[in-house]
């Protein structure tokens, strides 16, 4: 159809695109949901992706690595001319990679599923990659479905009565980074039937606390979930003996979000899990109500022994 009239100084894209360079991992299960991986000739760092075609593609040498920030390899991506590359936005000049590729006149659009705070939210952002191939209404039938079944699930846990604690990670360069009380990932427990020790706090992104104050609140934490780069109990403790001293360890409550994981280290919790939060929270209430999910067998957790 014709561009419309009076968006003079707006980018143009004609769609269905049949080039698209993804920057992040959370783009990509939208691409293999429509069908259209095969549009795919870019991403920002290959090791960060679960898909097994996008490995394939990576290793047969059919997308380029772009890189991020600051340091983006701008010649790599105007010889690739992608119709669209997909990337995110921070507000800091280290960090994003759009000025310098909007600077050489490549068509960038941001996408803010970061922001989203629900796990619905995120994954609703799919009908936006949908309207680059004309796929809206596939996108509206998958994600209708994604709500149905999340809400069916919530519901599962509406009135159960005994609603466990959680700690959430493990420090990182000595401060330990937990999802704010009106995050997303605070979210996904609530929906799961769990409290939270933070739940009084406002914040929809990230607390950095110190383990002092992580141990103050939670050391009784009835269960312990997304450690990070962690194999068993012996290599968690090995990386503070203090671990030892939660409750959650000490009865092996652990859990962790790295089931599915390429051998190049790419965690799929980070990457297909954003398009269905109804499986992620099936795997939570699986764990801290196994009662009323007997038959459940878990996907993106593990747990960890």
């Amino acid at each position: 159809t014709p561009a419309p009239e009076g968006f003079d100084d707006a980018v143009t894209i004609e769609v269905p695109v049949t080039s698209f360079v993804s920057m992040s991992t959370t783009y990509l299960p939208y691409l293999d949901q429509f069908g259209v991986l095969d549009t795919l000739v870019g991403v920002d760092f290959g090791f960060y992706a679960y898909n097994p075609t996008v490995q394939e593609m990576l290793a047969a040498g059919e997308l380029v690595e772009l890189g991020s920030g600051a340091t983006v390899n701008v010649e790599a991506a105007l010889e690739l001319e992608p119709d669209v590359i997909m990337t995110s936005a921070s507000g800091s000049a280290d960090f994003d990679t759009h000025p310098k590729l909007e600077e050489v006149g490549l068509t960038v659009v941001l996408n803010a599923d970061y922001l989203d705070i629900t796990p619905l939210g995120r994954a609703e952002w799919g009908k936006c990659v949908a309207a680059f191939y004309n796929a809206e209404a596939d996108a509206e039938k998958l994600f209708d479905a994604t709500a149905t079944n999340y809400e069916s699930l919530q519901a599962l846990v509406a009135s159960v009565e005994a609603r466990p604690s959680v700690l959430i990670g493990t420090p990182f360069q000595g401060t330990w980074y937990l999802p704010g009380g009106e995050s997303f990932g605070a979210a996904f427990l609530y929906d799961a039937g769990a409290t939270y020790p933070w739940a009084d706090d406002a914040s929809v992104g990230s607390l950095g606390l110190a383990f002092e104050a992580v141990f103050e609140r939670a050391a009784d934490a009835d269960v312990w979930l997304n450690l990070g780069y962690v194999s068993d109990l012996k290599g968690l403790s090995d990386q503070d003996p203090r671990f030892a001293e939660f409750a959650a360890f000490q009865n092996g409550a652990v859990w962790n979000n790295d089931a599915r994981t390429s051998a190049a280290g790419g965690n799929d919790y980070y990457e297909t899990a954003a398009a269905e939060p109804d499986v992620v929270l099936a795997d939570l209430i699986a764990i801290l109500h196994p009662e009323l999910l007997p038959d459940h067998t878990l996907v993106y957790y593990r747990k960890v022994e």
